[in-house]
C-alpha cells in the first residue's frame, strides 16, 4: 500500500478489492443479522423524514441492506456502489425490482443532480475505507445531492475497535481470515510518533490504519481502514457543513471503556438562515465528546 494514497488512488484500489471479493463476500459475511441492523435504520428515516421519500445508498454492494429497505412503500430507493462486480450479484437478487435503479458511481463524484434525495446511507463502515481527505470529498457529495433538511446516516468502527484488533494481534489471536477460495490478511502499520508540535487535523485522523489483503486464485488486491474517533468524524462533518441531529452506540461490551462501533446522523441544512446555528450544534458537539 502506498503511504498516503490520493482518494483517487483510493478509490481505485477499492473497486479493484470488491471486484475481486464480490464472488465471497455474501458468503463470507452471512452470518449478520441485517434485519435487525436494517430494522435500526429504518426506524432512524422514519423519525427525520418526510413520509415519501427518496433513499440513496451509497456503497450498497451486494443489496443485503437495500434488500430490507427498498420493500418499504414510502420509499423510493436507488443503490451505488463503485464495484461493478458487486452490483452485477445484487441485479440478480429478486428484490432489486423495487428499487428504482443500480448505479455504478465513484463516491467521491456521485452521478446524480443536486439535491436528489431525502436521505443517503453510508452503512457498514463505508466511511473506515476512506482516508481523511476522500472523506472530505465524500462529504461534500453527499452534501450536493442531498435535498436540504436531508439526512445522512452512516456507521463506523472507531478507533476503540482498532486497539481491539490489534491488541488480539499482538495476543497472536486471529485477525485475518483463511478461506478456500481466497485469503484475507490484515497487517498492522507502525503507528506513526506524532511529536505534539507536529500534529495536524489529517494526521490525528488517519493515525489508526490497517492495511487488507485479498488473494485468490487469479488476482491480489489491497486496500486500507482508518479508524477514528467520533470527535474527529464530528468535526469533518461541520467542516462539510451538516448539523449533528444523533450519535447511536451500536456495539458497546459492559466491560469496554468505549463503543467499537457508532451511527451518526447528520442533516444538511434547510436554508442559509440555518448555516450558523447547524455549524455551532457541531462545534458544541465536538467540544462535549473531546
Amino acid at each position: 500500500m502506498p503511504s498516503n494514497p490520493s482518494p483517487t488512488t483510493e478509490a481505485q484500489l477499492l473497486q479493484e478489492f470488491y471486484n475481486t471479493f464480490a464472488a465471497h463476500y455474501d458468503s463470507f459475511y452471512e452470518l449478520i443479522d441485517y434485519e435487525t441492523w436494517a430494522a435500526l435504520i429504518q426506524r432512524e428515516l422514519d423519525e427525520w423524514l418526510p413520509r415519501s421519500r427518496c433513499i440513496l445508498e451509497a456503497g450498497c454492494g451486494t443489496g443485503a441492506v437495500l434488500q430490507e429497505i427498498a420493500g418499504n412503500p414510502r420509499q423510493t430507493c436507488i443503490g451505488a456502489d463503485i464495484s461493478r462486480a458487486m452490483l452485477d450479484i445484487c441485479q440478480k437478487k429478486s428484490f432489486v425490482k423495487q428499487c428504482a435503479a443500480l448505479v455504478q458511481s465513484d463516491l467521491l463524484s456521485l452521478s446524480f443532480q443536486e439535491a436528489s434525495f431525502d436521505a443517503v446511507l453510508g452503512i457498514f463502515s463505508l466511511l473506515n475505507s476512506y482516508s481523511q481527505a476522500a472523506r472530505g470529498l465524500m462529504l461534500q457529495e453527499i452534501r450536493r445531492v442531498l435535498k436540504p433538511g436531508g439526512i445522512f446516516l452512516t456507521d463506523f468502527a472507531t478507533a476503540h475497535r482498532y486497539h481491539e484488533l490489534r491488541a488480539a494481534a499482538e495476543r497472536h489471536e486471529e485477525t485475518s481470515h483463511s478461506e478456500p477460495a481466497f485469503n484475507l490478511h490484515q497487517i498492522f502499520p507502525a503507528e506513526p510518533e506524532i511529536e505534539p508540535h507536529a500534529q495536524t487535523e489529517t494526521s490525528l485522523h488517519d493515525r489508526f490504519v490497517i492495511d487488507r489483503t485479498l488473494t485468490t486464485n487469479k488476482h491480489t488486491a489491497r486496500h486500507r481502514l482508518y479508524f477514528f474517533e467520533a470527535e474527529h468524524l464530528a468535526a469533518e462533518f461541520s467542516a462539510a457543513v451538516f448539523e449533528i441531529l444523533k450519535i447511536i452506540p451500536l456495539l458497546h461490551h459492559s466491560s469496554a471503556p468505549a463503543p467499537n462501533r457508532l451511527m451518526l446522523i447528520g442533516r444538511k441544512p434547510c436554508s442559509d438562515s440555518t448555516l450558523k446555528s447547524s455549524m455551532n450544534v457541531s462545534r458544541n458537539f465536538v467540544s462535549k465528546t473531546a
